[in-house]
Parts: C-alpha cells; structure tokens; sequence
C-alpha cells in the first residue's frame, strides 16, 4: 500500500457543508479542495444491457455479465458468440434487478479490457471521463439504491433512478490517489480470499491422503458406537412442550458447523417425555440421515434432536473427531449413498448404514489424522479471520473517505 499516510485534519471533525461544497473525515493530507455533491448522472453515461438468452453457449467469445457474473465479482460466467451489447475497459457495470432482500442489488464490476464482455439485460453500464474506481466504490450497494427494496417483491431500477444517486465529486488527482489506494486494499483482499479457497481445497484432499496413507482395519458401521437412534419431535400443538423449555433441540439448519456450541431451539422435560427425542451426551457425532443427508457435526453439548437426525455415541477406542471427518468425506458419502433409500423424502435407515462395510484405522492413526485435520481448520479459520478483518477496513475507510 502507498507510503502516504491519511491522516485526520481538525477542520474534518465533522462533514460540514458550506457554500463552496463539502469535505470528507479523511484524506490525504495534500488535499484541502472542498468537493462538490452531485448526481452520477452529471459525472457518467448511461446505457442499458439487452437480453441474451437465445444467445448463450457453453464456450463463447464473450463473458455475458449477468447478475450472477457481476455478484460473484467475475466468478460465474456464461458466454456468447454475439457481443450484442459491448463493453469497454473502465465501464462501471452495476445489478439493476434483484430479488427482495437480495445480496446482488446494485453490485458493481469494473469491466477491465476491451472486446471481451457484452451486457445483459437488468444489468446498466456507466462510462465516465473522470476515474470510473472512485465513482464505482462510492455506488457500489450504496444505501440509496437499498432503499428501493421493500423487503417484499422484485427490485426493478430505472433508468432515472440510477442516474439520480448521489455521489462526492473532486479534483481528477484526489480521485485517482483515493482509487489507486483503495484498488491497493481490493488486491490485497482478492489475494486472501484466493489463499482461503486454496485451502479448502486442499483440505477436501488432505484428509483422503492421510486415511489412504494409514493401516485399517475394515469392521461393520454399527461396531463404531455405544448408542445410536434418531430423535423425534414433540407435539407442536401442545406448548408445553416447547415454553420456557431448556433442554436443547438441534433441527437440520444447525448441522452446518463442526461443533454445536450452542442451541437456537429449546423442549421442556415433558416435550422429551412425550416424544423419541432423548438426549445425546456431549462429544456425540450429530448426522442428518433425511432431507439433507450426511451433514454433520459435534455436539459440545448434550442435545436432543428431531427425527431424521441421528445421535451416534462413540466407543471409547474411536475418535470422535476422527469420525467426524470420515462422515464427512467423499468415502462415507459415496456409501451412504448406495444404501439410500429414495421417495418423497430421501432417507438413510439406521438399520441399513450399520451394515455398512468400512475400514478405520487404529485410535492412535485416528487421533494423529483428526489432529491435523483440527490444525489445519483452524488455520483456514485465522486466515478466514484476516480475510473478514481486511474488509472491515475497506468498509471503514470508505466511511471516512467519502462523505
């Protein structure tokens, strides 16, 4: 990043307006112009994109930029042989159509070279003499184009409702001091999360390695644990059941994590009296056996559970979080899928998955393969953490570089 430090001068305390324009909370300190509110209207061109859909190919030309291309920053594209709507290098492109409450809504892409994107339809593109970076940063998910969600049907911007978004203007060299500097921030996130990805990654190949690496020993599924059974709900109709209840009640949504910390939905004694529900001591393996079968986890808790989930109690000569990774790759799936049963609702019987044949290495082995893969989802932790803490800092600095 640049050597110039931003620094705070006493006269932006406060974003104060004056009959020559206004200034930011942060800035660097060889500028001391007032800006200037205007529209995006005043400061860029409008065009609008065209539909594609008979167009589109597997392998084409052009990158069609959709929704999807611009939300994923460039990650999922489709293509087309027709470049129906061109685009150029330094087009701002930006979300016009989104569903309510959606996370595309006025996402903005920098189109970066010539003869090679063409625009889609809902999609707007916004070509500007000034440095298209500083404006995009300040109308990318900008509040003002949220408010047209209501939380309740589709998200349709206008033509004029685009071009009447408010935005900061300055001199051309602040402009390009701030994008370039902030374009510095964006490569360095881009470069953490490409080094976040790259360890899962290698993570969904890691374990493989060390579990084809080890001696095993191939024993039927039901010699793995001291107790198994599905859980079941209590009575919604009766609210005793569930009022003030304490006693923890894991349904489908709460197996997306490792470990089950804590409980979002509580039963009382007699809801656990009423129903098949019974409670899995702390350090169990939690699975999905319905609905979204094979997800996963540990339960640092006792917790009970709802049908279609099974609590598995380990033998003491098996590691839990051993376990809890072999459920979890491609070897167990691929075998659970054959003993699935299919309907309405897909289902894996307990009776049918203790049968299955798999081959477990010894405790020690496991223990060794479960500490490394525990290390090793820490550190894709630590660097999700210096991924999230570096787009704070771009959040904040935008908060104070523009007004």
């Amino acid at each position: 990043m640049t050597n110039e430090v931003l620094q705070k001068t006493a006269s932006d305390e406060q974003n104060v307006s004056s009959s020559n324009g206004l200034e930011p909370r942060l800035r660097f300190p060889s500028f001391d112009n007032k800006w200037t509110l205007t529209t995006i209207g005043n400061v860029c061109a409008f065009t609008n994109g065209k539909a594609h859909e008979q167009n589109v190919v597997e392998y084409g030309e052009y990158i069609i930029v959709n929704s999807k291309f611009i939300s994923s920053d460039g990650v999922v594209k489709k293509y087309s042989n027709k470049q129906i709507c061109p685009l150029f290098k330094n087009d701002i492109v930006m979300v016009m159509s989104d569903v309510p409450n959606g996370k595309a809504m006025s996402k903005c892409f920098c189109i970066d070279k010539d003869n090679k994107y063409t625009l889609n339809q809902r999609i707007c593109a916004l070509r500007t003499k000034q440095i298209p970076l500083y404006y995009m940063m300040q109308i990318n998910r900008n509040d003002y184009f949220m408010k047209f969600d209501d939380g309740v049907k589709q998200t349709n911007l206008r033509k004029d409702d685009v071009l009447a978004c408010p935005v900061y203007s300055t001199t051309i060299k602040e402009q390009t001091k701030i994008a370039d500097f902030l374009s510095l921030i964006d490569q360095r996130i881009e470069k953490q999360r490409r080094l976040v990805e790259s360890l899962k990654k290698y993570k969904r190949g890691l374990f493989l390695k060390l579990y084809n690496d080890s001696d095993k020993s191939i024993i039927s599924f039901k010699n793995i644990y001291e107790m198994a059974s599905e859980g079941g709900t209590p009575s919604t109709s009766d609210s005793e059941n569930y009022e003030n209840g304490k006693i923890p009640f894991i349904k489908i949504d709460d197996l997306n994590q490792h470990y089950l910390n804590f409980a979002k939905y509580f039963i009382t004694e007699k809801g656990l009296k009423k129903s098949s529900a019974w409670i899995v001591p702390e350090n169990s393996i939690i699975y999905s056996n319905g609905a979204t079968i094979g997800a996963c986890s540990i339960n640092k808790i006792p917790v009970t559970t709802k049908q279609g989930i099974l609590g598995i109690v380990p033998k003491s000569n098996f590691s839990v979080e051993f376990l809890y990774f072999f459920f979890t790759s491609s070897i167990f799936k691929q075998k659970i899928r054959a003993i699935t049963t299919k309907g309405t609702m897909d289902c894996a019987y307990l009776k049918d998955i203790n049968g299955i044949k798999i081959s477990i290495p010894d405790f020690i082995a496991q223990q060794k393969i479960a500490k490394i893969m525990v290390d090793f989802e820490n550190l894709i932790e630590r660097t999700e953490l210096s991924f999230i803490y570096l787009q704070n800092i771009k959040k904040a600095l935008l908060q104070q570089m523009f007004i």
